[in-house]
């Protein structure tokens, strides 16, 4: 099992990194998240209609010139036991 942030901008998704532990994954997630000034985040658990997500930040203000962002933790599993969302990395 490996651990993907998924950032996504205006529904435009790019896999941020892929991680061996949760631990790892949630520290890299917070320091992305607090990079950009202009974006104000809120941890959030996982949702359960994205599979394997384990947390997602959210900026939910809305209103001209914000873009929409959300950065989360996936889970991905890889010994077939578990769905498994699309895998960031070729060969799951």
């Amino acid at each position: 099992m490996h651990y993907h942030i998924v950032l996504s901008v205006d529904g435009q998704e790019d896999c941020s990194g892929t991680f061996d532990t949760w631990k790892d994954a949630e520290e890299a997630a917070g320091a992305i998240s607090r990079i950009r000034d202009d974006w104000l985040p809120c941890r959030y658990p996982g949702r359960s209609w994205r599979v394997g997500e384990v947390a997602v930040y959210l900026d939910r203000r809305t209103g001209d010139g914000i873009a929409r962002r959300e950065l989360a933790v996936i889970r991905c599993h890889v010994d077939g036991r578990e769905p498994r969302p699309t895998c960031c990395v070729s060969g799951g």
